[in-house]
């Protein structure tokens, strides 16, 4: 491949051009090719023609770099600060926006409260495994298989068998919060929006719905209009999206936090939205198709910039660093 990228992007071959005639002809050697193939010359073409490689800028790879920067010395990562809890709460209180009700406390299950209607959650779980959704005493629902009981005691044996799993236990540490529904009258409960956001900019939004095991996905772009990801979609369940109003909250969220992007998981309740929790790396970034895996590098990059000049002209990101313990 590089040989190739040499060949084709030889100053012979390319002198006097037209540049739409160079794209086009060079368009599947742009976008195959990965920035370990381009060597600082061929580089220095590309620029004088206003060319690119598209896998230069990547969403996936900077998802990559802040994983793999968990095991440098002195880096700072700020959006996994809001990755537990009771960090995200301090800072959704800070700024005055409404999230589900908690006392923000850990406690064992036999000490838990179950109140209702309330949501008993494992607080160091993934997929919804241990997320119950407390109606009334007679019914509840495990969120991640649609699973019904008709007591307390029924849930907490279910909660013990999660918590004995030979393969990834769930650990004995739980929170109790306010249930958030679409539809109180018919018991709903609220469908989750995912932002992402990159500081101040709400590129694409996930909306999903769980009916009983099964999840249902649908995206949106900034603009309301259903897009295809890569990802496996449907468009046989009523959505609900969301309204200009409802993404420009997202937007003032994601620039009081000092970094380019975050996902912002909300839940549209019925009525408005409510911060649910912020989500550092989301699931299955790897399945965006490669149009949008540039789309969103793009947007990464803009955000950098926009941040930097706000860094540079004095913006302190108080609450944040209140929040998040940065200033101890």
């Amino acid at each position: 491949m590089r040989a190739a990228v040499e060949r084709t992007f030889h100053p012979n071959l390319i002198a006097g051009m037209d540049p739409q005639a160079l794209a086009r002809r060079t368009e599947s050697l742009r976008a195959e090719a990965t920035p370990h193939h381009v060597s600082h010359r061929v580089l220095r073409r590309l620029e004088r023609n206003r060319l690119g490689i598209r896998r230069s800028i990547s969403f996936r790879a900077k998802v990559h770099e802040m994983s793999e920067a968990r095991y440098l010395d002195g880096v700072l990562r700020p959006t996994w600060r809001l990755d537990t809890k009771n960090s995200a709460y301090n800072f959704v209180d800070a700024i005055g926006v409404r999230r589900p009700r908690s006392d923000k406390s850990r406690y064992s299950l036999a000490d838990a409260p179950k109140d209702s209607p309330g949501v008993l959650k494992a607080t160091r779980s993934t997929g919804s495994r241990g997320c119950y959704l407390i109606y009334s005493e007679d019914h509840i629902v495990h969120v991640r298989d649609g699973q019904t009981f008709e007591s307390i005691g029924e849930m907490t044996q279910h909660a013990h068998k999660l918590m004995n799993a030979q393969r990834n236990p769930v650990r004995d540490n739980w929170m109790w919060e306010e249930l958030i529904l679409e539809d109180v009258a018919n018991r709903i409960p609220a469908r989750d929006l995912k932002f992402y956001a990159f500081y101040g900019e709400v590129v694409i939004v996930r909306e999903s719905v769980r009916t009983g095991a099964e999840t249902k996905v649908a995206y949106w772009d900034a603009d309301t209009q259903q897009r295809d990801m890569g990802h496996p979609q449907d468009f046989d369940f009523p959505r609900l999206g969301f309204t200009p109003d409802e993404a420009s909250l997202v937007s003032d969220i994601s620039l009081q936090i000092p970094h380019p992007y975050a996902r912002i998981d909300m839940l549209k309740s019925e009525d408005g939205l409510v911060v649910g929790e912020f989500t550092p790396r989301p699931g299955n970034f790897d399945e965006f198709n490669d149009d949008w895996d540039r789309i969103l590098g793009e947007a990464w990059v803009r955000a950098e910039s926009r941040l930097m000049a706000d860094l540079l002209c004095g913006k302190s990101f108080q609450p944040f660093l209140e929040a998040t313990n940065l200033l101890t």
